[in-house]
């Protein structure tokens, strides 16, 4: 009965279909994962590009800024509540 329905000829297709989804995935997951590396790279330097928005309204180029790092009681109190808020959401 399942031979004439077809299903044991789409049993190969299927297998492929699978394999190649497995695949799919894997390499998905490796990128992520050299992504996340590279994020953390960039976190362990002394130095961020940051990029202003001048008087004119328009992004500047690229400058390079030493980075901020404070705990969230620091920036508490060097912020507004709106403007903490801002930074943690």
């Amino acid at each position: 009965m399942l031979f004439r329905e077809g299903i044991v000829m789409r049993l190969p297709l299927i297998a492929t279909l699978v394999a190649a989804l497995m695949v799919s995935a894997a390499v998905r997951a490796e990128e992520a994962s050299t992504q996340e590396k590279a994020m953390q790279l960039k976190s362990k330097s002394p130095n961020v590009y940051v990029r202003v928005i001048g008087p004119d309204g328009k992004l500047s180029a690229p400058v390079v800024m030493p980075r901020v790092i404070h705990t969230d009681a620091e920036w508490q109190r060097r912020l507004t509540p709106e403007q903490f808020r801002i930074l943690r959401t």
